[in-house]
């Protein structure tokens, strides 16, 4: 949708952080973080 890539690292053993890396544009990174934003809001990523 906002054509920027995203590559996401899983987290390394005992951490609980994940890193995203958002690269392109900046209209495209700037598009791409508000809709990482708004679905870890919206609560679609929990288990």
């Amino acid at each position: 949708i906002s054509g920027a890539k995203i590559t996401i690292t899983e987290p390394r053993p005992g951490d609980t952080e994940t890193v995203i890396i958002i690269s392109g544009t900046p209209d495209q990174t700037h598009a791409a973080q508000s809709l990482l934003q708004a679905f870890v809001m919206s609560g679609q990523g929990s288990p």
